[in-house]
């Protein structure tokens, strides 16, 4: 190798090092502590059946799929469903929420899990209890929050479909 190379090598190479190992990676602990956070306020939301607590949780860019619906797209169309569903006149109060995630992958400012669900509501002084099936996308957001960029929940009629450990009873 010419001198001249064998120098450039020397000087570039320890700068390439330290420019990569200097950059901010934020560590796979630090996803899976905000994406837990995500998960407590997707918690606290749901039970409040509060069309404002419920926005915080979406990605401006948000999706959510449900069984017989169009897909809902955008923040503010999420919102927009959510906030005529409360004050709908009968509607359902979310009693028990129970959210049980069976695989999460992260992949850098983008996370992916997939699980179960059992919930219970009361309609019209009636207990309804179901069980289902989750995919869901997070988005790391500018301010270093998870928020939810893709959601799509189906319900199950056969309870061995979606095992939920800890069902809502």
């Amino acid at each position: 190798m010419p001198e001249r190379l064998r120098q450039l090598v020397g000087i570039c190479v320890p700068l390439v090092i330290v420019a990569s190992c200097s950059r901010q990676i934020p560590s796979d602990e630090k996803a899976r502590a905000g994406i837990e956070q995500l998960h407590q306020l997707d918690r606290i939301a749901s039970l409040s059946d509060k069309a404002d607590e419920l926005e915080k949780l979406w990605d401006p860019e948000g999706v959510r799929i449900q069984p017989g619906r169009p897909a809902e797209v955008g923040q503010q169309v999420i919102f927009d469903n959510d906030k005529r569903w409360e004050v709908k006149p009968g509607r359902e109060r979310t009693r028990c929420g129970v959210m049980e995630v069976q695989d999460l992958q992260i992949d850098g400012d983008w996370a992916f899990e997939w699980g179960y669900f059992s919930s219970q509501v009361e309609v019209n002084g009636r207990t309804e209890t179901s069980q289902g099936k989750v995919m869901r996308v997070m988005r790391r957001q500018r301010d270093g929050s998870w928020k939810f960029a893709r959601v799509m929940g189906f319900p199950e009629t056969n309870a061995s479909a979606a095992p939920v450990s800890r069902p809502c009873r």
